[in-house]
């Protein structure tokens, strides 16, 4: 287990494979910190599609939720996993940017001092970092889960899959501490 103490007022993000342990490791950071008090503190954006076999699922498949402000959008896909063509997989990535865009705003209108999102890649699938920044930067404590691997390639030629690494790679400059998973 992480120590909790130490990411308060820092950058932290958790990377790692497609069912390595991101959102598990998170919601435990979570409900740690709702145990030090800070449950009111906490705002939790939750762009996580559901769990399928061993991988996704969002927060409140691990804990209770209750107390935190917490955002997750009606539906979220997993483009690389449902899509069965181009089209449907911009599609998927072009929704999900809408929901996280929705919840960013969101969270900037009424910030807390700690701020996690889980699935923080969903954004940079079709997002900027700019807009990624501007959340970072509101929040005095960022925690936040991303997919950095190999199993979730496939992108039939859309270039989603590079610009999302792309844009991790200039997220995890903004980082005071990154956890490997």
């Amino acid at each position: 287990m992480v120590e909790v103490n130490e990411l308060l007022g820092r950058r932290t993000l958790i990377v790692g494979e497609a069912g390595s342990g991101k959102t598990k490791l998170l919601s435990e950071i979570v409900e740690t910190l709702r145990n030090m008090g800070y449950g009111g503190e906490v705002t939790v954006i939750d762009l996580a599609p559901p769990k399928m076999g061993r991988v996704g699922g969002s927060l409140d498949e691990y804990i209770d939720v209750g107390g935190l402000n917490y955002l997750k959008p009606s539906l979220v896909y997993a483009p690389r996993r449902q899509a069965c063509n181009p089209d449907d997989l911009l599609r998927y990535v072009n929704h999900n940017l809408q929901q996280a865009r929705g919840l960013f705003r969101r969270y900037l209108e009424k910030p807390t001092r700690i701020l996690a999102v889980n699935d923080l890649t969903i954004h940079l699938q079709g997002g900027e970092v700019d807009e990624v920044k501007e959340i970072i930067n509101k929040a005095e404590t960022f925690i936040a889960t991303a997919y950095k691997g190999e199993a979730l390639q496939e992108d039939y030629g859309t270039g989603v899959t590079k610009a999302e690494r792309e844009k991790l790679g200039e997220v995890t400059k903004l980082m005071h501490r990154i956890i490997q998973l």
